[in-house]
């Protein structure tokens, strides 16, 4: 069963557990060689759409636009700032008889670059080591080199969508993710996949399609999330979206285009195999083959900066994850919820939402059963009571997927609907701006499967594949 994770922000925690998921890495090589005159110098180095453009439309009229969820986009050179045009030679400056002695290329098996004799580039004849070769004043290794790929000066050039390799000193291309080989030289755009899951984080959607890729929108310009191909499951909240590969290792990115990857190699996870994975703003919780569930997390989420494993999660299903806040649900459709509107004593819970201060589930029979904040409608009850415990979300049966931010709650229902309630701002709500006490449909939404919510804009994953949405993020990539 898939984790789903809730972008909105805080509910009075569950269990509290703190972290730093992120840890961008950064690896400057620099290396030090002496020239003839004894000078040393460093280098440093929502309608149905199958066009998907990313668009920065916002409105506020609740209107959804539809639109495919594979977004099958053209790009010239995408991903240029995550995919190294040589990866052989990724972080070096190959600027060649420049008057600066410059770095042993990426491609040598030697580790060693200060220990070479590489000249300054006035003179290109110079004494290289063992297997490597004498190019334009520095010693490359010519089997892998992008710049001089077999012979001095030969560099691999790849075509668009594509990227450049050489192996035994011959040029070849790989065609990016989404893309094929044409059999001409050339990378075609793949047919685009299914989507089979989607999440939401501040100003951004993603989704994972039947392929194992993953792409994103909005704020998070991603197609498709470099060296993120095996992917099994997804979660995202505020900037950071992460992915369960099929190895059963993880990723963790945010941005757009200059992406900092997630360690996979935390001590605490190395040998397990994860699952699922559950992200919200402050903290990550993931579950491994064996059941046990282990949390970290930053800042005040109340969780330590390395994965601890979580008794009270252990067998859990399904995880559901907002600010500082983690839901389990358990076989049988218990939950442990510990968080400002927790749900106490209820069971038959087939789905759970984690709002910014109050908490809804879809229980047996499609009833949604709401607790905690409530003065702008979140829970649904059509009283705007400030705080409520156990109440009903008027009128809706038959509901089978529930998602939630901070001021909002929206539930899928079992005929392809939507219906939201809460305060409306940019159009989340799905009808005009402004509050609503009680279920509201949302005009235009059909064959609805799955919901996301982000801080403004929700989408729902469509029985088609298609993906569709409304609020301030109403455009695909």
């Amino acid at each position: 069963m898939r984790i789903r994770s809730v972008s909105c922000f805080t509910v009075a925690t569950l269990l509290f557990a703190a972290c730093n998921p992120l840890a961008d890495t950064t690896a400057d090589t620099q290396a030090e060689a002496a020239s003839d005159a004894g000078r040393k110098s460093t280098q440093a180095t929502p309608s149905e759409d199958t066009s998907m453009v990313p668009g920065a439309d916002s409105y506020a009229d609740g209107d959804p636009e539809t639109f495919d969820a594979a977004f099958n986009v053209d790009l010239t050179n995408p991903l240029d700032a995550s995919v190294p045009s040589d990866p052989a030679d990724a972080g070096v400056d190959e600027t060649s008889d420049s008057g600066v002695s410059e770095p042993l290329d990426a491609g040598s098996p030697i580790s060693d670059a200060g220990s070479l004799p590489v000249d300054s580039g006035v003179d290109a004849s110079i004494a290289c080591p063992g297997v490597l070769t004498s190019c334009g004043g520095k010693c490359v290794y010519t089997d892998t080199s992008l710049l001089h790929c077999g012979v001095c000066g030969n560099a691999c050039v790849a075509p668009a969508n594509a990227a450049a390799t050489c192996s035994s000193g011959t040029c070849a291309y790989a065609c990016l993710p989404g893309f094929k080989d044409d059999g001409a030289g050339g990378c075609v755009a793949l047919p685009p996949s299914p989507a089979i899951d989607i999440v939401a984080g501040r100003g951004f959607s993603c989704i994972l399609r039947t392929d194992g890729t993953v792409g994103c929108w909005g704020a998070m310009k991603l197609p498709y999330v470099p060296s993120v191909t095996t992917a099994t499951a997804i979660a995202a909240a505020g900037d950071i979206a992460c992915a369960v590969l099929s190895d059963g290792g993880f990723r963790c990115w945010y941005g757009s285009g200059s992406l900092a990857f997630h360690p996979t190699t935390y001590t605490d996870l190395a040998g397990k195999t994860l699952v699922d994975i559950a992200r919200g703003l402050d903290h990550t919780c993931a579950r491994t083959t064996t059941g046990t569930v282990y949390c970290w997390g930053e800042r005040g989420s109340g969780y330590v900066s390395t994965p601890v494993a979580q008794p009270a999660f252990a067998n859990a299903v399904e995880l559901v994850a907002s600010q500082t806040s983690t839901a389990a649900i358990f076989a049988g459709g218990t939950t442990t919820i510990y968080a400002h509107g927790k749900l106490p004593g209820i069971s038959g819970v087939t789905a759970v939402a984690l709002g910014g201060a109050h908490t809804c589930a879809v229980v047996a029979g499609g009833a949604v059963i709401c607790s905690g904040y409530n003065q702008t409608g979140e829970c649904g009850d059509g009283t705007g009571i400030t705080d409520v415990s156990l109440v009903y979300a008027k009128g809706v049966s038959g509901a089978t997927e529930i998602a939630a931010n901070y001021y909002n709650t929206c539930a899928v229902i079992s005929d392809g609907t939507v219906q939201c309630w809460g305060r409306n701002v940019n159009g989340e709500g799905g009808y005009p701006t402004g509050i609503s006490y009680a279920p509201h449909q949302v005009t235009g939404v059909t064959d609805a499967v799955q919901i996301a919510m982000g801080e403004s804009h929700t989408c729902v994953l469509k029985g088609s594949g298609a993906v569709q949405c409304w609020g301030s993020l109403k455009t695909g990539p």
